[in-house]
């Protein structure tokens, strides 16, 4: 059944495409409005300029997400495949996304969290392209750049600044250079949206990018209970095969997964700081968490182990959206 996945062939597409509707059938009853939370005022500015979600408007905005979902998830393999991450090509980091993504309703609404995750993604592939760069002047100016939009579309993402120094430090020799660069990079699109909300009389706007507010979760519900145990198992599991797999790696690959631990630490100073009334934020942590998980199912001796485990997982994403509320 998961075998499809486990190698790099071509119909996994397909099946993982299918997947992905499957898993969100629990949530089309709920197709709303894009989710913002408290503080997040440039969001807010952003998904004012939509129309309201109502009607068969909200299921084809719904269909769209779901193929958002799809096409991060297609990124991340992606990403996973080029700087070769795992033993072998397969289609395995895709599917951990799929599956861990489908356990809240939260994740499955338009959110500012959505978004962040392709720059986060991105951010993550360009950092790792540091390593085998000639003149990494540019991209480090693009790394800087990406980091920057981050931030200004959620002030507490500004810490993907860290994680960009970091990968700078690890992945390349230290040049002057390289370093101001990224600097700058980080500066810019904040001249350029300051002086686009200044030729537009928008200029309240530039405090939304540096305010921040903090409110923790007043309420866990029993479906957060739960996906939060999924995600712990996951986490547990991929700690335990991962460093079985990484010891065995080359210094290269070694130094890309020292990069993507930072980035877990980065994604979960992130979600602590944007618990605005619920766990939606704590998408952002699923894209590491699937790279991580994706070693459990690459057991090479127990073969019937690794597929008990993926379709528990889907058992676990298939049954909590619909029988615990």
């Amino acid at each position: 059944m998961f075998g499809i996945f486990k190698n790099h062939n071509p119909f996994a597409v397909i099946a993982l495409f299918i997947l992905t509707i499957i898993t969100r059938l629990a949530f089309v009853s709920y197709a709303d409005t894009p989710l913002v939370a408290e503080g997040q005022y440039l969001w807010q500015w952003l998904t004012d300029k939509f129309p309201a979600d109502s009607g068969f408007l909200a299921y084809v905005m719904f269909f769209v997400l779901i193929c958002n979902i799809f096409g991060q998830a297609l990124l991340l393999n992606w990403v996973s495949t080029k700087h070769s991450l795992f033993p072998r090509y397969s289609y395995l980091p895709a599917y951990t996304f799929v599956v861990l993504t489908a356990l809240l309703k939260e994740w499955n609404t338009w959110s500012v969290y959505i978004i962040l995750n392709w720059l986060i993604l991105i951010l993550l592939n360009s950092i790792l392209k540091l390593y085998m760069a000639r003149e990494a002047k540019t991209l480090a100016f693009n790394i800087g750049f990406i980091s920057a939009c981050t931030a200004i579309l959620l002030v507490p993402a500004s810490v993907v600044l860290l994680l960009a120094l970091a990968g700078l430090a690890i992945l390349r020799p230290f040049k002057l250079a390289e370093w101001i660069g990224l600097i700058v990079g980080f500066l810019v699109p904040y001249y350029f949206f300051i002086s686009i909300c200044y030729l537009t009389d928008s200029l309240y706007l530039v405090r939304y990018i540096f305010r921040f507010d903090f409110e923790p979760v007043r309420n866990i519900t029993p479906r957060e209970i739960a996906a939060g145990a999924v995600l712990l198992v996951t986490v547990l599991l991929s700690l335990y095969y991962a460093g079985y797999y990484i010891n065995r790696m080359v210094v290269e690959t070694k130094k890309y997964w020292s990069v993507i631990l930072i980035a877990a630490v980065t994604s979960l100073g992130m979600v602590i700081t944007t618990m605005h009334a619920s766990y939606a934020g704590a998408v952002m942590l699923v894209p590491v968490i699937a790279l991580f998980g994706s070693f459990t199912y690459y057991e090479p001796y127990r073969k019937w182990l690794p597929d008990l485990l993926a379709f528990l997982l889907l058992v676990g994403a298939l049954a909590i959206p619909w029988l615990i509320k």
